[in-house]
């Protein structure tokens, strides 16, 4: 699944503050109990078989990506 603009298209992932929203995003999953692991420089994150619903508070919510 893409999180908008967080995939690593383009050169988005390379945006230190994009990264940093990235990084924060996938802690945050990993809190929820998935094993996501944190985008390398460059890249975006790669979130196969994650519900909607954990995307959104973990990338839309305060303490996550925004």
């Amino acid at each position: 699944m893409k999180v908008s603009n967080l995939t690593g298209e383009g050169n988005i992932a390379n945006d230190p503050a994009v990264r940093e929203a990235m990084v924060k995003g996938a802690e945050c999953l990993r809190g929820l109990g998935y094993e996501v692991k944190d985008p390398q420089p460059g890249e975006g994150l790669n979130l196969p078989d994650i519900p909607e619903d954990a995307l959104n508070k973990c990338f839309t919510q305060a303490g996550g990506a925004k």
